[in-house]
């Protein structure tokens, strides 16, 4: 049997994908999300009505430096504000709630695949997440080849992290 405690000599735990364990526990787990997974195509064809979605990127420093990006489009950021903040599914959410509830999206996210996949004592720096609204095809051009893709309540969710060398 494997020992999911072992590092490469990179310093990155073994894990057959680190990032999609991470995204998975906390669409479940956190924001309550029935979530299957998508392939690129699939997930290119999920664009809303207005061709917008929000890109959160968190640059961090650390160990090694890198970002992780994460698409979604406007309707899970609502869902995730009802949610979090305990609200009727017909309340109608306001644009700051919406932008504050996907940059907590990305902390959690970031977080718990930090120490996912490099380790509880390796410190990161997470000095800046930034949420801007975006089309979809000019997010998509920010995720990498290793993007883990899924619907998150019948909408799309992208995330990916990239190391900076």
């Amino acid at each position: 049997m494997e020992d999911n405690n072992q590092t490469t000599s990179s310093t990155i735990k073994i894990f057959e994908n680190p990032l999609k364990e991470t995204v998975v526990y906390v669409l479940e787990e956190w924001a309550m999300f029935l979530v299957d997974d998508l392939s690129l195509e699939d997930a290119k064809n999920m664009v809303p009505g207005d061709g917008k979605v929000y890109l959160v990127t968190i640059n961090y420093t650390g160990v090694i430096n890198g970002v992780l990006n994460i698409v979604c489009p406007e309707n899970v950021s609502a869902l995730l504000a009802q949610t979090l903040l305990c609200l009727d599914p017909d309340t109608v959410v306001e644009p700051d709630l919406k932008r504050d509830a996907v940059k907590e999206l990305g902390n959690i996210i970031s977080g718990n695949f930090l120490v996912n996949a490099f380790g509880e004592d390796t410190v990161f720096e997470l000095p800046d997440i930034v949420v801007e609204k975006v089309d979809h095809d000019a997010a998509f051009e920010s995720l990498n080849d290793k993007a883990v893709f899924c619907s998150a309540d019948d909408e799309l969710l992208a995330v990916s992290f990239q190391i900076h060398t």
